[in-house]
C-alpha cells in the first residue's frame, strides 16, 4: 500500500515483483543498468537485510518505491539500505522489527512501519529529515514524551499514525513540545492508554504548537476526563474523535480554541450531560455524533444550539443517529 498520490507519475513505471529468499551483499548487482522505479518483495520469507544488500544499484538508480511488507524481517543491519539515495517510499509493515532501521535515506518521504515490535522511535530523524508520512501503528510504543522528542527532528511531517500502541507514560526529562510551526496535519493516537498519561499529569502540552493540525483521533483511550488546556492553540482543527472513551461530562472551556472544528465524535461515551456552554466556542461545528450516548438533557442541548447548520445535524443525530454510517471526510 502506498499513501495517496505516491505511486503515480507522468512517466512509465518499471516494476519488479520478486518473491523473497536470502538477500546478501550485491544481490541486486544485475540491476546496475536498470531504470526500475518500484520494487516489490512483499509477502515473502526474508528474515533480515544484510550489509550493502542494495549496493549493486548504481548511483544513478531512480528507484522510488520499495515494498518489503509481510516478510519476517527482524533485523536490518547497518548500511543495509546504503545506495537507496532516491527512495521516496519504504514499506516495512507486518514484519518483526524491534527498532527503527538505521541508515540515511535523504529522499525518503513515506515510511510505513506498522505491525512490528518497535518500542521507540530512536534514530528516525537520522534516517530521513524529509518524512511527510509516518505509520508506526500496531507497535509497542510506550513513552509519549520520548517519542515526541524523536519526532522533533522531522520538521516536514504531515501525517502520523500512532494507533494501537501501548502509550501509557510520559518521561519527565527533556520536557519539550513540538517545534513551533509544525507541519503536522493528521494525528492518530487511538487505541492507546492516554488515560494513564494525563491522569498522572504528564504530557498535557503535547499538542501545543501543532497549529496546522486538522485531524486528531483520541478514540478508545479509556479517557474519563481531559486536562485543562489540552487543545490549546489547535485553531485549524476540523475533526476531533473522542469516541469510545469513558467520559461522563465535558468541562467548560475544553474546546475554547477550536473555532475551526467541523466534526466532533462523542459516540460511545457514558455522557450524563452536555452543557451548551461547552459547545459554544465551536462556531464552525457541522456534525456532532452522539450515537450510543444517553444524555439526560439531550433535547435541551439541541434546542440551545444557535447555529442553523449545527442545529439540523445535531437534531438528526439525536433522533436518527445518521452519522453512524456516515463516511468521514478526508481530513487532509
Amino acid at each position: 500500500w502506498c499513501p495517496p498520490g505516491v505511486c503515480t507519475g507522468t512517466s512509465p513505471i518499471q516494476y519488479i515483483h520478486k518473491r523473497s529468499g536470502k538477500r546478501g551483499k550485491n544481490t541486486f548487482s544485475g540491476l546496475s543498468q536498470s531504470r526500475v522505479l518500484s520494487f516489490d518483495m512483499s509477502h515473502g520469507f526474508l528474515s533480515k537485510l544484510g550489509p550493502l544488500v542494495f549496493s549493486g544499484l548504481p548511483d544513478s538508480s531512480p528507484l522510488l518505491h520499495l515494498n518489503l511488507k509481510s516478510n519476517h524481517i527482524g533485523a536490518i543491519q547497518h548500511n543495509a539500505l546504503e545506495g537507496l539515495r532516491t527512495l521516496q517510499t519504504l514499506n516495512l509493515q507486518d514484519n518483526a522489527l524491534s527498532r527503527v532501521p538505521s541508515g540515511r535515506l535523504p529522499a525518503l518521504e513515506h515510511l510505513l512501519l506498522g505491525q512490528n515490535r518497535i518500542k521507540d522511535a530512536w534514530g528516525i530523524g537520522k534516517l530521513s529529515m524529509n518524512l511527510t508520512f509516518l505509520d508506526l501503528s500496531s507497535n509497542r510504543m510506550q513513552d509519549l514524551r520520548g517519542l515526541w522528542n524523536e519526532l522533533r527532528g522531522i520538521p516536514a511531517l504531515q501525517f502520523l499514525n500512532l494507533s494501537h500502541n501501548q502509550i501509557s507514560s510520559c518521561s519527565e526529562h527533556q520536557d519539550r513540545a513540538m517545534p513551533r510551526h509544525s507541519q503536522l496535519r493528521v494525528l492518530d493516537l487511538s487505541e492507546n492508554s492516554l488515560n494513564i498519561v494525563w491522569k498522572a499529569g504528564g504530557c498535557v502540552n503535547i499538542f501545543h504548537h501543532l497549529d496546522r493540525l486538522t485531524f486528531l483521533n483520541l478514540s478508545r483511550n479509556n479517557l474519563q476526563t481531559l486536562p485543562e488546556g489540552l487543545f490549546q492553540g489547535l485553531v485549524y482543527l476540523q475533526t476531533l474523535d473522542l469516541s469510545g472513551n469513558l467520559m461522563a461530562m465535558l468541562p467548560d472551556g475544553l474546546f475554547q480554541d477550536l473555532r475551526s472544528l467541523q466534526m466532533l465524535e462523542l459516540q460511545g461515551n457514558p455522557l450524563v450531560t452536555l452543557s451548551p456552554s461547552v459547545l459554544q466556542p465551536l462556531q464552525a461545528l457541522a456534525f456532532l455524533n452522539l450515537q450510543e450516548v444517553s444524555l439526560e438533557n439531550q433535547q435541551e442541548t439541541v434546542c440551545l444550539c444557535r447555529r442553523p447548520s449545527f442545529l439540523r445535524s445535531c437534531s438528526e443525530n439525536v433522533e436518527q443517529n445518521p452519522l453512524g454510517n456516515r463516511d468521514h471526510p478526508n481530513p487532509a
